[in-house]
């Protein structure tokens, strides 16, 4: 197993736009890695234990070719044979965010963006354009104006250090890679819990998926943005680095 020897997690970009409980999340997480670790298990026994202690075994060069080579096949059947039920252990993940999502609806409708920043303001004619946005109300206001429209930047930096203390990967599967990278957007609600948590641009499929629903086991309720004195959503970015040795 590999060992963890960083985790980073830095802010990407902030701009404007009844939770699970904490532990039903973390039993159907933990039951999902149950169920494979027990394949695991099975397959590990039937075709890798086998050979576990067979280095220090005295052989002829024969006999080490004629290992070596029952190895490699054997573990090419291992990998057959398990590679299902990682597609499977994913494609669980994803239906428990999916679900997540869908069972904690936006309450907020409103997006504040600062129309004259070209970055931001090409954002949001992007998210206009999706269908998920048509009943929202986009407000466009100048950077004159932004001292009404409080960020709450300071947001960011609490619920990166919660899920720094709340991210278990005690059954996380040992993955091939060093560094495991994935950037998670999320939107903080008027009501001040974190929602509609998706995955992007990831080197490790797994790994995305895991980050999100570990934000959203936190169940934790911030501060929300506000503008003008009232509660608004805010849309965040936060990249996530995972390094093992």
């Amino acid at each position: 197993m590999k060992k963890i020897t960083s985790f980073v997690l830095i802010l990407l970009f902030v701009f404007s736009f009844a939770q699970k409980e904490k532990t039903s999340i973390k039993q159907e997480i933990k039951k999902i890695y149950s169920e494979f670790n027990q394949k695991n298990s099975e397959l590990s026994k039937k075709y890798l234990l086998k050979y576990k202690g067979s280095k220090n075994k005295k052989l002829s060069d024969t006999e080490n070719t004629a290992l070596e080579l029952s190895r490699k096949n054997d573990y090419k059947k291992y990998r057959d044979e398990i590679e299902p039920f990682i597609k499977l252990k994913l494609e669980k993940l994803k239906i428990l965010l999916d679900k997540i999502n869908e069972e904690n609806p936006l309450i907020g409708k409103t997006i504040i963006y600062l129309k004259d920043d070209p970055v931001e303001t090409l954002s949001i004619e992007s998210a206009k354009k999706s269908p998920f946005y048509n009943d929202f109300e986009f407000i466009g206001i100048t950077k004159n104006e932004e001292i009404d429209f409080v960020k709450r930047v300071e947001n960011i930096q609490k619920i990166r250090k919660d899920l720094v203390e709340n991210f278990d990967t005690s059954d996380f599967y040992d993955s091939d890679e060093i560094t495991l990278s994935v950037k998670i957007t999320f939107i903080l609600d008027e009501d001040g819990f974190i929602k509609k948590v998706r995955p992007t641009e990831t080197n490790n499929e797994e790994f995305a998926y895991f980050s999100a629903l570990s934000l959203y086991e936190m169940n934790k309720k911030y501060e929300p943005s506000s503008y003008r004195g009232k509660p608004i959503l805010s849309r965040y970015g936060l990249p996530i680095k995972m390094n093992f040795q």
